[in-house]
């Protein structure tokens, strides 16, 4: 395949764009490390009430798109989740209280009685 004249300078040309654009720092991979850094609310926020709030700030019709919904749905179950595991623990540690609050009248009520006891054996 023959190249006349006018083809072979173009290809000169683009050799010569295609070599200086190489030689320059690519520009887009720099954007896209900076977006990385800088993720919006929406992306980092772990609070389902002010991703909630970040949802209807971002938008304009008040629709939302399904994979942040599921998102927001995710947030909510973890937080309801661990909420309950407090309560949980709460009732717990109020069944343990009480536990320890009859163990220690039990133990008061012996004293008192081996008490009483001693006494009347002195007399």
């Amino acid at each position: 395949m023959a190249l006349d004249s006018k083809n072979l300078e173009k290809l000169s040309s683009y050799s010569e764009k295609i070599s200086k654009n190489s030689s320059k720092p690519n520009n887009s991979l720099k954007k896209k490390n900076n977006d990385k850094t800088k993720l919006h609310p929406i992306e980092t926020e772990k609070d389902p009430i002010k991703l909630f709030q970040e949802l209807i700030k971002a938008s304009r019709s008040g629709e939302v798109p399904d994979h942040l919904i599921k998102r927001l749905k995710e947030l909510e179950r973890k937080e309801q989740l661990k909420d309950s595991n407090l309560d949980q623990n709460d009732i717990n540690n109020q069944d343990l209280s009480s536990v320890n609050k009859n163990k220690q009248a039990s133990t008061e009520s012996e004293l008192y009685t081996s008490f009483k006891m001693l006494l009347l054996e002195e007399d």
